[in-house]
């Protein structure tokens, strides 16, 4: 298991290959009233997911993440 800290930014993947990643955090310690990731091609295209902690929901955001033709 690898551990990431807030702001902290990695590169997984540049291979155009499928990639998954299993993400687990406790609720508990996060202090945070909204968090997330973003997740990015590196040309100006991303995709977010926001986790919000006092409604227990999420949202994805993809306005920047151009179009998938699959």
């Amino acid at each position: 298991m690898t551990k990431m800290g807030a702001d902290e930014e990695w590169t997984l993947c540049d291979k155009k290959e499928v990639l998954e990643l299993d993400i687990s955090y406790p609720i508990e310690k996060i202090h945070a009233q909204t968090f997330g990731i973003k997740i990015s091609t590196g040309k100006n295209r991303q995709f977010e997911i926001v986790f919000c902690k006092e409604k227990q929901c999420c949202f994805v955001d993809r306005t920047t993440a151009g179009v998938n033709p699959h």
